[in-house]
């Protein structure tokens, strides 16, 4: 959708979607190594189609995990919501100081699934079958905080319901449908067990991927453990989050994610992301094939 507004009339719409990022980053707790805030702006691409919101590079924390991310999802999804019924677009990027993310973080840069060796998964590497596979993440699951020493969710209760209970239903549910409508082999990244995990006592179904997958890869620590030696009360998390692309361990052609952005007092959206990779092959009916609407 073109964005048809005269230059004053973007310029104005601009002002007030900076305003709005200005009320949320004024609401949010400060993160370790923040530096002064400054104005956030915000600008749409030339089409139109994408936003770019440059926060300043105070706003860059010490850590780049979890805590940073949910950070800059509230942002995206309030925009998003925002813009909606008035000019849906389909990015919202991030810049601090004129400069992404990789710039403050170059190790968090990953190869994409084409870039990684295959090589790299050694003798438990599954081998690559002709009709692809599909890896359904269901985002955050339980993890071990190490600050408070407790085991517990990454999304706290809104509205009666937490998003790590609910996105491994959907995920099966998902899985079931692309086994049924298009033949492809689905791979959960998360355990669908109902037996209990030995060190939090709580069932497997509950537990991030982190955790899954170091009982089926313990030789594979990169994948799981992929913060080395980093010790801070988030690090399990950030480590599950990491974990989730898992197109190391398996020959990967769709990586389907879900999570649920739930918002104000009866509002809820879950929300799928997927990534073709770029050796998947395509027939003229692709799109159609991963289809879930």
């Amino acid at each position: 959708m073109e964005l048809n507004l005269t230059p004053q009339e973007r310029v104005a719409f601009e002002l007030s979607l900076s305003t709005i990022v200005q009320s949320i980053v004024s609401k949010q707790a400060r993160m370790d190594g923040q530096g002064i805030l400054l104005s956030p702006t915000v600008r749409f691409s030339d089409d139109g189609s994408k936003l770019d919101v440059d926060l300043g590079e105070g706003y860059v924390p010490a850590v780049n995990g979890g805590e940073f991310e949910d950070h800059l999802r509230a942002i995206s999804a309030e925009l998003t919501y925002h813009l909606e019924k008035i000019h849906p677009v389909m990015e919202v990027a991030f810049l601090f100081g004129g400069k992404d993310v990789y710039f403050y973080f170059p190790e968090s840069r990953r190869p994409t699934p084409a870039q990684i060796p295959i090589a790299a998964a050694g003798a438990n590497q599954s081998p690559r079958v002709d009709k692809g596979k599909v890896l359904i993440s269901a985002g955050h699951g339980l993890y071990f905080h190490r600050g408070y020493k407790d085991w517990r969710a990454a999304r706290e209760v809104v509205n009666g319901m937490t998003e790590d209970f609910m996105t491994p239903i959907m995920a099966s549910d998902l899985a079931t449908y692309l086994d049924d409508r298009s033949g492809v082999e689905t791979v959960q990244v998360r355990s669908e067990a109902m037996t209990s995990h030995v060190e939090s006592g709580q069932p497997w179904w509950k537990l991030g991927a982190r955790y899954h997958l170091k009982n089926l890869y313990p030789s594979l620590a990169s994948v799981w453990n992929s913060k080395g030696d980093q010790d801070y009360p988030l690090v399990e998390r950030d480590e599950d989050i990491y974990s989730r692309p898992s197109s190391q361990i398996i020959s990967l052609q769709v990586l389907f994610s879900k999570y649920i952005l739930m918002r104000r007092p009866i509002q809820l959206f879950a929300v799928l992301v997927f990534t073709i990779s770029r050796d998947a092959p395509r027939t003229p009916n692709w799109r159609q094939a991963f289809s879930t609407t």
